[in-house]
């Protein structure tokens, strides 16, 4: 018998290739809510949908749930990281708009004028994504791309948030069977922020991929369930995060790894390593 060594380049489709970053500035709206809260369910309810019919093209929403049936880790974590106190309250990215019930039309007009402004704004850095269903799995898997449009410094992460719409459940104002919105599920990471770059300094066109996984989720290319994965850049100053981009997509492709055969051999060595567009597989088969 004799040993013939192999070694194959492989270029993962499904794996961290540095997918496209568009050059464009979108905002994160985000109401802080309660399902037991009636001003969330009254006059917050209308300014929440309104605001998404005026701008859902530039920006990005969280009705992030602090307490009720619907509330979840990441929700607190980023509405306290903003010091958020009561409810509904609006933010634009960290900055609380003040909206009330008497000033709700006027902050509307506000609010829709500052996303405007934004999306003109030429950005700093930006971040793709694409997502799959890993059936084998049972997970999902979302890779990112953050690139970098201009020259910056700081401490910077990445983080992918599981947001789901049409959520069939009781609001106080609105009853048993409302049609919530937007609402922010979980974080794609153990922490709230996602990721942090282990570097401070960053050059125009540095790009980072990176990928995300969430198991424990039925099957979403299949089900009823009307999610939309969205990718956020935060910026860490002193204590707060601040939302840098954003992005998103409801489009969500079966995971599969193209023209490769499954090979079994006793022993496998894969270079540099899974986070490498390119990779390197040696091993030995006999015959």
């Amino acid at each position: 018998m004799k040993s013939l060594i192999f070694t194959f380049l492989i270029l993962l489709s499904f794996g961290l290739q540095a997918q496209d970053v568009e050059p464009i500035q979108r905002s994160l709206i985000t109401k802080r809510t309660a399902t037991w809260c009636p001003p969330c369910g009254g006059w917050g309810w209308s300014f929440f949908h309104d605001a998404v019919d005026q701008n859902e093209e530039k920006a990005f929403f969280f009705a992030a749930h602090h307490s009720g049936d619907l509330v979840n880790p990441t929700a607190n974590a980023i509405t306290d990281n903003w010091g958020a106190v009561g409810q509904p309250r609006f933010y634009l990215g960290e900055t609380d708009i003040s909206a009330s019930s008497s000033t709700s039309a006027a902050k509307l007009t506000e609010l829709k004028d500052m996303v405007d402004v934004a999306y003109e704004t030429e950005p700093t850095v930006g971040v793709g994504l694409e997502v799959f269903w890993d059936a084998e799995n049972e997970q999902i898997l979302v890779n990112t791309n953050t690139k970098f449009f201009q020259n910056a410094m700081g401490e910077f992460y990445t983080g992918v948030y599981l947001v789901e719409d049409n959520v069939v459940n009781f609001q106080q104002g609105q009853g048993s069977d409302a049609n919530h919105e937007k609402v922010l599920r979980a974080s794609f990471s153990d922490d709230a922020f996602g990721f942090p770059f282990l570097i401070s300094t960053f050059g125009a066109n540095d790009e980072f991929p990176n990928q995300f996984t969430m198991t424990g989720i039925e099957n979403p290319m299949v089900s009823n369930l009307d999610y939309e994965y969205v990718a956020i850049v935060w910026q860490k100053i002193d204590e707060k995060y601040e939302v840098v981009n954003v992005n998103g997509t409801t489009e969500i492709n079966e995971f599969v790894i193209n023209g490769v055969e499954e090979i079994t051999t006793a022993g496998v060595t894969v270079y540099p390593s899974i986070f490498s567009d390119l990779v390197t597989l040696d091993f030995e088969l006999t015959t």
